[in-house]
């Protein structure tokens, strides 16, 4: 049970932060919209009359166009629409550097030539010019939360290697998936365990590390790794360093996990938020069974946003009702303070939390919004 008793000018400090999370989530939708229903709107022709006739940069033109195409006129004057486009969208917009990518290992190292088999088509597809892209990890908000969806594009074409199963995308290494891998390569070292394999940009980057001595792939579909080992694994100048474990990860998780002594894991199974929640909840819950390994998650803080979300719904039904019966696992908490509200939504606490939010089927974290991080 929730209770949130707050009083003077912390009480002033959550009806601010409330409106900020109002704010945010019109972003995101207004984002979603974008990115997934007409991601080339913006061109060329629309960009330079405006930037040579208003002296701004490409950013802010771009900008000034996305806000005229996603706010209706009507709600232009509303607080959180004002607030959005005066703080929020300024802020999200991103002209990316093709050359950065260019230059990635991965990119310059492997060669994915096009290749067909009965159900999948290993191909590149194309970002046009100005085409906007979800950029990668989520930018903190001005409370310290990551909640701001970057947006991203190119100036002119850009290619990336992707694999289609049955005509559907079904994965890709686009600027995002760099960006969002950053940091869990970063922290892989020993003996890496590595539940979903992609195209193998973890396992080609993580292997290429000293501190890495070897990496254990858990990737249950025989098509993917058949692909993988033989258009992709060849081209890997540390590929002795690698093993496949045709296995389902989470089966793999909970009933093998405890007898094997990794020292760090990184868990990608899921194309977004929309369909990988669950399976993050069910992951976190399996950590149990690795004593000692360190995890690490693709897009985890899109996960942590979309529960912080929950949590802050439950917190501002309690603040309104007096009382919530969501948003902390089950447990009893009163919070009296600021302090309280911020270690709530904290990403420490949200991790601690998360575990405890896996229930199969009773729908206990549906309704996840749409933050494709891809």
């Amino acid at each position: 049970m929730l209770t949130v008793a707050l009083r003077g000018t912390d009480r002033a400090e959550f009806v601010r932060l409330r409106a900020l999370r109002a704010a945010e989530r019109e972003l995101l939708r207004l984002s979603s919209l974008y990115l997934n229903r007409a991601p080339r709107l913006i061109t060329r022709e629309m960009l330079e009359p405006l930037q040579r006739d208003c002296h701004v940069c490409v950013e802010e033109a771009y900008c000034a166009l996305l806000e005229a195409a996603l706010i209706p006129e009507e709600r232009e004057k509303e607080a959180e629409m004002r607030y959005v486009r005066r703080k929020l969208l300024p802020r999200v917009i991103r002209r990316a550097d093709p050359a950065v990518y260019r230059r990635d290992p991965y990119y310059a190292g492997i060669c994915v030539r096009e290749c067909r088999t009965a159900s999948l088509h290993l191909t590149h597809a194309t970002y046009a010019p100005y085409e906007g892209f979800a950029a990668g990890n989520l930018l903190e908000d001005e409370a310290g939360y990551a909640e701001l969806p970057p947006i991203g594009f190119f100036e002119e074409e850009f290619s990336y290697p992707v694999l289609y199963a049955e005509g559907r995308e079904w994965m890709a290494i686009k600027p995002s998936e760099i960006e969002t891998m950053r940091a869990p390569l970063r922290r892989a070292r020993g003996h890496v365990l590595m539940f979903g394999l992609g195209l193998g940009y973890f396992a080609y980057m993580a292997a290429a590390k000293p501190e890495v001595s070897r990496i254990t792939v858990v990737e249950r579909d025989a098509r993917i790794r058949a692909l993988f080992e033989s258009e992709l694994l060849p081209q890997f100048a540390e590929r002795k360093k690698i093993e496949i474990v045709e296995a389902d990860a989470f089966c793999f998780a909970e009933e093998q996990g405890v007898h094997y002594g990794y020292d760090y894991a990184f868990v990608d199974l899921w194309h977004d938020v929309s369909d990988g929640l669950d399976m993050y909840l069910r992951m976190r819950r399996a950590e149990k069974h690795f004593p000692g390994t360190e995890f690490g998650y693709w897009i985890e803080d899109y996960f942590l946003s979309h529960l912080r979300g929950y949590v802050m719904d439950a917190l501002c039904e309690a603040a309104d009702g007096g009382k919530s019966s969501s948003g902390t696992g089950g447990k009893s908490v009163t919070i009296d303070s600021m302090d309280g509200i911020r270690k709530l939504l904290s990403a420490e606490y949200l991790r601690r939390l998360s575990p405890d939010l896996y229930r199969i089927g009773d729908g206990e974290h549906a309704g996840a919004e749409r933050a494709d991080a891809g």
